[in-house]
């Protein structure tokens, strides 16, 4: 018998009659989506807009897909491109004292989270972990 992780990530959900239960939950959420992305189109939720080049690599599905590694992939690419790329992480799994907290290889894992850490060792480049990006994005 195959965990949950298992058949989310093999895609054993489509179609499963054990998900009927959660329909609705999932109409709720669209809903909520939509209204969201209706309040920022009418302005009444404020955006902000960063003065460099962002790129989001987000949640394709559960952990485990490869995030942390395209992520360190992806900034040296851009280095050896001539860019100076920084890395926002929210730093899930660590509690700093202060936010923005600039990352460094020495940092105290509890402090950062163990992806900002790894980021920081792997690459060199500056990372800022922060649990509110905007405000992450913002220390640049």
């Amino acid at each position: 018998m195959r965990t949950l992780p298992e058949r989310w990530l093999q895609g054993a959900y489509q179609g499963s009659r054990w998900l009927s239960p959660l329909r609705p939950l999932g109409a709720l959420y669209q809903w909520a989506m939509a209204r969201r992305e209706q309040a920022y189109r009418s302005g009444s939720k404020a955006t902000w807009k960063a003065p460099v080049p962002v790129i989001v690599v987000g949640n394709i599905t559960l952990g485990g897909t490869g995030k942390s590694p395209l992520v360190a992939w992806l900034a040296s690419w851009l280095v050896a491109q001539g860019w100076s790329p920084g890395i926002v992480s929210r730093g899930y799994g660590g509690k700093a004292p202060r936010y923005p907290l600039l990352v460094t290889a020495a940092t105290n894992v509890a402090e950062s989270g163990d992806e900002p850490l790894m980021l920081a060792q792997q690459t060199g480049l500056p990372v800022v972990a922060d649990p509110q990006r905007v405000r992450g994005l913002r220390h640049w």
